[in-house]
């Protein structure tokens, strides 16, 4: 097995923009809507975001990213969202989601972070359990996934 290397990258690159189109599309499948990816590169970049990327050797293989939390379409200061936290299926159960969120709590103080927040979905149970284990606990609804009763809200003081 070749070392994961997990470094900070542009989103805009090919490489970043397939595993993000590649998550979209699994979740797609997964929750019945296989529209086209919304993703913005600018929605994880910029002042108080960092997207993050892993490789196997040269192959990208995995992705997560934070970004400042916005609630009722306000800045949250000191608290993050995580975004985009998505291992290829032929990597998956070697812990790359686990260090792909670790390095993204690394860097969150650095950055003013005290908190991260996300939403995942009850359909995915090893990313709930994933999360849970990380410390993670139940959290407020926020965004455009509040009403939907598939998601599930979590967060973590750093």
């Amino acid at each position: 097995m070749t070392e994961i290397r997990i470094i900070e990258q542009d989103p805009a690159l090919p490489a970043c923009c397939e595993l993000v189109e590649a998550h979209w599309f699994e979740m797609g499948e997964l929750y019945g809507d296989t529209g086209p990816c919304l993703f913005r590169p600018s929605d994880v970049n910029g002042p108080g975001a960092v997207f993050l990327a892993a490789y196997e050797g040269l192959n990208a293989i995995g992705c997560g990213a934070l970004r400042q939390m916005v609630r009722d379409d306000v800045l949250s200061p000191g608290e993050a969202e995580v975004k985009r936290v998505y291992v290829r299926p032929s990597h998956r159960n070697r812990g790359i989601a686990r260090q792909i969120m670790k390095t993204l709590e690394a860097l969150a103080p650095s950055m003013g972070y005290k908190v991260l927040t996300l939403e995942t979905g009850s359909l995915q149970p090893f990313a709930v359990r994933l999360y849970r284990n990380m410390g993670y606990s139940d959290s407020d609804p926020f965004g455009e996934y509040i009403d939907d009763p598939r998601s599930v809200f979590l967060s973590k003081t750093l």
